[in-house]
This record gives structure tokens, C-alpha cells and sequence, in this order.
């Protein structure tokens, strides 16, 4: 059987501090519901810049609050250079403080999830890249993250799926 999507829109939008990054969105239905999904990469570097991330992770926020207010379900991927245990994850990831969305890959928490082997466990080896899914449409006993390739870097691909149950 073949779903059929509704049209579809995209925009970009502006993330403070991510001069000539920010966040690229398409919406489209699917049997019948409203889906907002977006990719981004928040701004790379330490000190100050994790002061502009942690903004940018809040802007997010607020956005995705607002969607799933009017009714999207979202979806946010993208490198977001940061660690799963960092203020900027935990400003957006459900599981850590009741915020909108669950990591994909929520069932390996590790910092260094990029890791194969021993030799892959260096500080830029760190799990960096994430998808999120609007907790307004599915549940985390309904998502999972693959990983695609097989050597050390903190930007292997990363998939996720979820099932939609709202």
C-alpha cells in the first residue's frame, strides 16, 4: 500500500549566532496529520559558543513548543555539537527534563556513541548528531536510531525512525 503525502512548504529560519547556518523546515500531511521536519547545525567551537548553542537550543524550543501547539508533530536533526549530557541537549531532550522532544537514540545515552572500538574513544569522537521527535506523537517505546557506517567520527550517519500513535 502507498501513502500519499500532502503538498509540502519549505522555509528557512534564522538561529541567533549561527551566521550562515540556522534551520531549513518542510512541512507536509500524512494521512491526514501535520508534520513540520527540520535539519540544522548549531554553531561549532567552546567557551562563548556554548553560551550561543544553549541560545540557539532554546530558540528551537520555543519553536517546536509552538509548532506542536498548533498541531505539527516534529521532527529536528542535525548536528548539534554537543553531548548528550550537555544544557544544550537537555534544554531540548524529553527524557531529561520534560522538554519537547525524545532523542531517537535515547537508548544508547553514551557521550561517545560514535565509538566501535577502543581506539575510537577520543574527546572529537563524541556523539554530536542527533534526531529528535516531538513527544506530542509518538512514544519512546516507538523510536530507534541506526547507525551508518563503520569508522571513527563524530558525524557518522544517523537515522531514526519512529511510529506515529497521536
Amino acid at each position: 500500500m502507498r501513502t500519499e503525502y500532502g503538498p509540502s512548504v519549505q522555509y528557512n529560519l534564522d538561529l541567533p549566532g549561527n551566521s550562515g547556518h540556522g534551520m531549513i523546515c518542510i512541512d507536509f500531511t500524512k494521512q491526514g496529520r501535520a508534520f513540520r521536519a527540520c535539519s540544522t547545525h548549531l554553531i561549532a567551537g567552546s567557551g562563548p559558543d556554548d553560551n550561543t548553542r544553549l541560545s540557539q537550543a532554546n530558540t528551537i524550543r520555543s519553536w517546536a513548543t509552538s509548532w506542536m501547539n498548533s498541531g505539527y508533530r516534529v521532527i529536528v536533526g542535525g548536528d548539534f555539537n554537543a553531548a548528550p549530557s550537555s544544557p544544550v541537549i537537555q534544554t531540548l531532550n524529553h527524557l531529561g527534563n520534560g522538554d519537547p522532544f525524545i532523542d531517537a537514540d535515547f537508548k544508547a545515552p553514551r557521550e561517545t556513541k560514535r565509538q566501535y572500538s577502543p581506539a575510537c574513544n577520543q574527546p572529537w569522537n563524541s556523539k554530536l548528531d542527533y534526531v529528535f521527535f516531538s513527544y506530542n506523537w509518538t512514544g519512546r517505546n516507538n523510536i530507534e536510531a541506526t547507525l551508518r557506517g563503520e569508522t571513527c567520527s563524530d558525524h557518522r550517519a544517523l537515522m531514526g525512525t519512529a511510529k506515529v500513535t497521536n
